[in-house]
């Protein structure tokens, strides 16, 4: 009898989603095998099962005044319960925190982090009804979004340096900011 394959749910944003962004306002996607979730699938091969859960303009815990109901403290509760058990929950999250709108900084992005893990430990997910492994992937620097839809999202001073200061100061829960 082979074993069940161990779960791998990558929840986040765009970029799990597998947003192409030479598609511009099509909101089209990359290639089913070109997106990093599949390409994980097949290094982690059959003793895994990745799951993408991705959603263009997730935010960790903001409601977006434009798009509406995006945010993760509110989903993934509902993402961890529908795909349990989890042997591994992956967030990659944070670009959209930093959209001119919200006003907010790395800091304070590194603390939203924070509180979804602290859903993830909560929620019992895991093998045995205990907490799985966790994996925070800080988004890439933002590149020049000039020109493009999301150019009037983006403020390029206050969005860049918002996803910069999160990639010094994640993990909060080092710096006793989450807790």
């Amino acid at each position: 009898m082979t074993a069940d394959p161990k779960t791998v749910l990558c929840f986040g944003d765009s970029l799990t989603w597998g947003y192409d962004p030479r598609s511009g306002d099509k909101m089209l996607r990359y290639p089913f095998a070109e997106r990093w979730t599949r390409r994980l699938q097949v290094e982690l091969g059959e003793a895994y099962q990745v799951i993408e859960d991705g959603l263009s303009g997730r935010t960790t815990a903001f409601d977006d005044p434009v798009v509406g109901a995006m945010n993760s403290t509110v989903q993934l509760p509902t993402s961890l319960a529908t795909h349990m058990p989890l042997g591994l929950v992956v967030i990659m999250l944070g670009t959209n925190d930093a959209k001119t709108f919200f006003g907010v900084n790395g800091d304070v992005i590194a603390r939203c982090l924070g509180r979804l893990l602290d859903i993830v430990v909560k929620a019992g997910c895991g093998p045995d009804g205990k907490a799985p492994k966790m994996l925070v992937v800080v988004p890439p620097m933002m590149g020049d979004v000039s020109g493009t839809i999301l150019e009037p999202l983006f403020d390029p001073v206050h969005s860049r340096d918002a996803i910069a200061r999160l990639r010094e100061s994640y993990p909060p829960h080092r710096r006793g900011l989450c807790r």
